[in-house]
């Protein structure tokens, strides 16, 4: 039984690792120094964007700070990962 079972996980790892190859899915990495800017920047943008839509339900100035924080905070992270990648 264990032995069918290591044969059957390594048949859904290689069909995995051949999808994301074929789709291009990409994995999130902090460990490379330069696109680890690139995910602070996307994530950051994405929770201001969640906090932008939160102020609009709750009608909070608290919402509206944090929003126009974390865009800030993604700019830069943005300029960053620009100044990096390509500077």
């Amino acid at each position: 039984m264990e032995k069918k079972l290591n044969k059957l996980s390594k048949k859904i790892e290689k069909k995995i690792a051949k999808k994301q190859a074929k789709t291009g899915d990409a994995e999130v990495d902090f460990d490379d120094p330069v696109d680890k800017w690139m995910w602070y920047w996307i994530f950051s943008w994405g929770i201001g964007l969640g906090f932008a839509i939160l102020r609009f339900i709750a009608l909070g100035t608290l919402f509206n700070f944090l929003a126009g924080l974390f865009f800030l905070a993604g700019t830069v992270f943005l300029i960053l990962w620009l100044v990096k990648k390509f500077g």
